[in-house]
Order: C-alpha cells, then structure tokens, then sequence
C-alpha cells in the first residue's frame, strides 16, 4: 500500500507539472496584454510608455514564457501564488476568500446528486422493465443532455421571478443566515448537480443489473431470504464498488460546473473569479485555480483508488 500511494504522489506531480505548464502556454497563446487591459479599465492614471513598462517588469511579464513558469514553480514552493495584475491582491488570499463559498456549494451539489441518483438507480434496477423504471430512465437520460447555464435561466424565470419563491442570485454564508444561505442554494445546487444525479442513476442501475444476474443472488433468492435482506445484504455492498470511482468523478464534475453556475446565479465564488480572470487575462489567477483544483481533484482520485480495498477485500495493491 506505502508503494502504491508513493507511485501515485509522483503520478500526481508529474501530472500537476504538465496541465499546468499547459494552461499557462494556453493563457500566453490568447491574444492581448493583460498590462494594456489593465491601463484600458482605467485603473491606472498614468499610460505612459515607462509606466506600462515599469509594470510589465513588475509582473514579470518583460521575461521569456518558460522563465516566467519556472518563476511561478518557485513561487509555490514558497507558498506563493503570485499576485493578480486585475486586482493588485495575492492570489493565495483571493482563493482563501472565494474557495469556501465553491467548496460549500459543490459538496452540497455532490451531497444531492448522491442521495437522489443512487436509490433511483437501485429502485430502477429492481423494478426493471416496469413503467418506474422507464420514467428513471428516461429523466435520467434527460438529465445528463440538459446544459447546467440553460437550466439555470430557465429555473430563474420559473422560480424567481414568476413564482417568486426563491431569489434569483446571490450567495450568503450559512454562517450569517442559515435559512437564506439555503434559499438562495437551492436552484444553483440542483443545477449543478443535475448531471451527477443522471450519472449516479444510470450507473447504479446497470451495476445493480450485473449485480442481481450473480449466481450467489440466486442462491440468496433459493434459500427464501426476503427481498430486502437479498438487496441490502449481497446487493448494495458490491453493486457499488463501480459507483465508488463515480463518487470522485462526480465531485470533480461539480467543482468544475461551478465556473457556468457561478456566472449566471452571480455568485462571488472561485469559478465567477476564473471567468473574470479569463477576461482580463490575469495569468496569475488563472495558474491559481488551475493549481488548486487540479490538487484537489488528484487527491479525490487518490482517496477514491484507495478506497476501493476497503468496499472490496478482493483488491490488492502491489
């Protein structure tokens, strides 16, 4: 197991070398000066030649593209994010500020696409070829074709401002204001995790399928056990092992719907702060967020790969 977690850690490095390097190419590759888009919003009193100039070399950007990564890696060893040109903070406290609120909504999201996808695909499966079981189908087949932005404007025309039961956008710690935290989650959760929920649904219900054809269910079956105690005993526990693996997917699925669900809901989260940076190309955000959730996603993997030896004793790491 030591060996294995050791392989997958330098897996992960070299991973987190290589999109990152691939962002920050791609984001040099875009056209503009983010100096001179800076000096247009403006934010700066004096355009002169030598102040642009004295800014580029400020920011570093006066410097070959691979010197200015290799910079960056420095940087991180120190902890050091860099600064964002856009908003003269360090990016390290801007993704303090923003990560809370993504994290809080995604896990949220994660947390409903489990509690609603999974039983539906097991009552599907258990229930197949009965007309609950098409309904099932058929919506969760609608749900993994249903663009996450669409279904925001659409549950915001319906919702919002014709029903007026829920707030159109916003975000409040559920800190501060527990019930309207909540209020104003509702519709950006579910659009967020709409696609999660379809998933969870279709892949529990074609694991259950395999599952429930085993020669150890007939037998369960044979002995006369009860349909619960067949289910929930042999069942469950090994029709989930694939879904498992869907778990982490899922999260990483949600963490990176959150740019459009933060955009159109208006939420001062991480994914709302990657747009705007996009915009003003503010490399440094930019290389921030990919870093974070690039990190967060490898060690959900990480955790998700090693707990599949706990649901299944069968599997062994070499």
């Amino acid at each position: 197991m030591r060996t294995y977690i050791i392989r997958r850690l330098i897996y992960s490095v070299i991973v987190l070398i290589i999109v990152t390097l691939l962002v920050f190419l791609a984001m040099h590759l875009l056209p503009g000066d983010p100096i001179l888009i800076y000096v247009s919003s403006g934010q700066l009193t004096q355009s002169t030649p030598e102040a642009i100039a004295l800014l580029h070399h400020e920011y570093g950007l006066d410097k070959p593209v691979i010197v200015q990564y290799i910079d960056w890696l420095g940087g991180i060893i120190h902890g050091d994010l860099g600064t964002s040109i856009s908003r003269h903070m360090p990016v390290t406290e801007l993704i303090k500020l923003k990560l809370p609120i993504t994290l809080y909504l995604s896990l949220l999201a994660l947390l409903v696409s489990i509690i609603l996808g999974i039983p539906a695909g097991i009552f599907s499966a258990i229930r197949r070829g009965t007309w609950i079981d098409n309904i099932v189908t058929i919506i969760a087949n609608a749900g993994i074709t249903i663009p996450s932005f669409w279904l925001g404007i659409i549950l915001i025309y319906v919702f919002s401002l014709k029903l007026g039961w829920l707030p159109t956008s916003g975000y409040t710690s559920p800190f501060v204001n527990l019930g309207k935290s909540l209020s104003q989650a509702v519709m950006p959760v579910f659009c967020d995790a709409i696609f999660a929920i379809s998933a969870f649904t279709r892949q529990t219900r074609s694991s259950m399928l395999e599952v429930m054809r085993q020669d150890y269910i007939r037998t369960a079956w044979s002995k006369g056990l009860k349909e619960r105690i067949v289910i929930m005993r042999h069942g469950i526990k090994n029709g989930l092992i694939p879904v498992i693996a869907l778990t982490g997917m899922s999260l990483s699925m949600v963490l990176g719907g959150s740019v459009l669900i933060e955009t159109v809901f208006n939420i001062p989260g991480l994914g709302r702060l990657l747009v705007q940076a996009v915009f003003a190309k503010d490399y440094q955000i930019v290389q921030g967020f990919v870093f974070v959730v690039a990190i967060l996603i490898l060690l959900i993997n990480l955790i998700v790969d090693i707990s599949y030896g706990w649901f299944d004793p069968r599997i062994r790491y070499n």
